[in-house]
Formats: structure tokens, C-alpha cells, sequence
């Protein structure tokens, strides 16, 4: 790993730091907030310091910070500071350019709807309009509005409470979120953006129920080998405990000990029936000690914890004198 380089933000002038927390604390999701001021005229702003804090009642936050250039206070929080609320959209891919266009610094009173050619629709419970473009709209009204400072590039810190949700039913049916449809764009550092579309996401599950035993328990062999990364040992420490002699015992014998045939391995390959396909890998006499690791890794790169395990049961009573 390389060398670390430590910063002091009191001695750094604020674009510095603006430039080094926002490409460290990437990628932020993108609220593209309408507001509307007490004398009925529009306003659009996206802020990527932004998150959801709670569910009950439904909470998000996000931050019309101060200009790091002059310090002066955007449209956004003085409509919020007027009427107290908003509508908060999602970006996705399809609106990254007019969300782009709506982030100018257009002078007061300027309706960004119409500069970004955003289409504007009516609320339910608040007088700021919604983007009919976004598949996802919460109307809003606001807590808290905390001041982090004064200066030049200080947060104010805008607490809002979701009154409604908009969901498009491409993304959810009332019974499942297809969040795979959502498109999400994130903001990363300087002019870089992130998009979570389906061949970028993954899934990992949290640990509930059970938590996992922890690095603590793996055996020393496999901590201290240089084959496997730390992202191996989180997986394989990831179940709550090493599975036992019977459950290996029970594994061979489920696997049938039987050599596949050419079509039978494309068929298990095809089925994912990775027992048979590992059964056949060790009658075959291809679990050797030297690829111990590399049968292991693959078999988390197939997402098959236990079938690892069952692996590194295998080779142990094979090495055992």
C-alpha cells in the first residue's frame, strides 16, 4: 500500500479541502431539489451532499451549503427558509445533462425548470412542483435547517421530512423495488459521476441473524497464506462458525464420488451444480495441494461459501499424515 499523505483542513484554503472531501467521500447520491419562493416563483438546484437518516417518520438530509467562492447563500435555502418545503428527486442516467444544466448559477428568479427543459408537474401536499422526468420524487417539508458556519463553503444542514413518496412503476410494483431500472447516477470528485447500472452493481448480504465467526477463528494456514485476499478471508469468516466433520462427511456422500462425462459437465456447468462439479474435480485427482487456494477462490467466485469450506476440509484430510 502506499504512502499515506496527512492533511490539516486549518491550514488547506477551502477549495483545497472541498477538492479532497468530496473525491474521498464518493460516490454521494444527487438531490435535485424545487423549491418555489414566497412570491410563487420556481426554483431547481441538484446538491450531492445529500442521504437519507431515517424511516420513521421519513427523514433526508442535504446541504445548500455556502458558495465556496463568495459565501453567498443559494435560491434553494431561501425558499426553504420562506416556505419550508421542497421536492426532492433522484438523478438517473437519462437526466444527467439537464441536471447539469440546472446546477448553473442562473441570477435570482430565474425558473431552472424552463433552462433545463425539465418538465414541471403538481405536488400533492406542497406548493414545489415535481420533475416528471425523475422516477422518483419525495415532497417535503422542513425541520431543521442547521448553519455549520459562516463562511465560504460552510454546509447549512437541511432536515426535511418525506410527507410523500412518487415511485415510477418500472422501478416498484407496491410489493418489490427493481432497482436494477433506477439507473442512479452519483457524484464523485471535480467532474466525475458514477452510474449504478445493472453490470455495476452486486449484492452482499448484511449479517442478521447470524454474525459471522470473524477473522479471529479461520485456521492459521488460511490467514497466513499470501494466495488469498483479505476480501477471501472476510467471505470465508463470514458464516457463523467452520462447518463440521459430519457436515463434510455428508457432503461427500451427497456428492457421489462419480466422474461426469463431457456432456454431464457441461450439463452441471450450465446447472451451477457445483457438488457434482467439485466431486468430479477429486476423483479426477485434480485437487492438488498447490491449487488448494485456487479451488477455493473459485468456488467464492461462484458465491459458494460452504462449498469453499467443504474444499478446504478436503485438502486438510488429504495433507494429514
Amino acid at each position: 500500500m502506499a504512502k499515506m499523505i496527512s492533511l490539516d483542513p486549518s491550514s488547506m484554503p477551502t477549495g483545497q479541502i472541498q477538492s479532497v472531501l468530496t473525491a474521498g467521500v464518493a460516490p454521494r447520491p444527487i438531490a435535485l431539489v424545487s423549491t418555489v419562493s414566497h412570491d410563487g416563483k420556481s426554483n431547481l438546484a441538484p446538491f450531492s451532499f445529500f442521504n437519507a437518516v431515517g424511516s420513521q417518520p421519513p427523514h433526508i438530509v442535504f446541504s445548500p451549503a455556502r458558495r465556496v467562492r463568495d459565501g453567498g447563500l443559494k435560491d434553494t435555502y431561501h425558499n426553504l427558509m420562506q416556505t419550508g418545503q421542497c421536492v426532492v428527486h433522484m438523478v438517473n442516467y437519462a437526466m444527467v445533462e439537464q441536471m447539469n444544466l440546472a446546477s448553473g448559477e442562473y441570477d435570482h428568479g430565474v425558473n431552472e425548470f424552463e433552462k433545463s427543459g425539465f418538465t414541471s408537474i403538481e405536488s400533492d401536499v406542497v406548493t414545489a412542483k415535481r420533475i416528471k422526468e425523475s422516477p422518483f420524487h419525495m415532497e417535503c417539508e422542513l425541520r431543521h435547517m442547521i448553519q455549520l458556519g459562516g463562511n465560504p463553503g460552510s454546509g447549512n444542514l437541511a432536515i426535511c421530512e418525506v410527507l410523500r413518496f412518487h415511485v415510477s412503476e418500472d422501478v416498484y410494483d407496491r410489493k418489490h423495488f427493481h432497482i436494477k431500472n433506477l439507473d442512479h447516477v452519483g457524484r464523485n470528485g471535480g467532474s466525475y459521476y458514477t452510474r449504478s447500472f445493472e453490470k455495476s452493481m452486486f449484492e452482499l448480504e448484511m449479517p442478521r441473524r447470524e454474525i459471522g465467526m470473524g477473522f479471529d477463528q479461520l485456521p492459521a494456514d488460511m490467514l497466513n497464506t499470501t494466495r488469498l485476499q483479505a476480501k477471501h478471508l472476510a467471505t470465508l469468516a463470514s458464516l457463523s462458525k467452520k462447518p463440521s466433520l459430519d457436515s463434510f462427511t455428508q457432503w461427500i456422500s451427497a456428492s457421489g464420488q462419480k466422474k461426469l462425462s463431457p456432456k454431464q459437465k457441461e450439463k452441471a456447468l450450465k446447472e451451477k451444480n457445483y457438488t457434482a462439479l467439485l466431486a468430479d474435480a477429486n476423483q479426477r485427482g485434480e485437487f492438488r495441494s498447490s491449487q488448494k487456494y485456487t479451488w477455493i477462490k473459485w468456488a467464492l467466485e461462484q458465491g459458494c461459501i460452504d462449498h469453499a469450506w467443504m474444499i478446504w476440509m478436503c485438502f486438510e484430510r488429504k495433507e494429514k499424515p
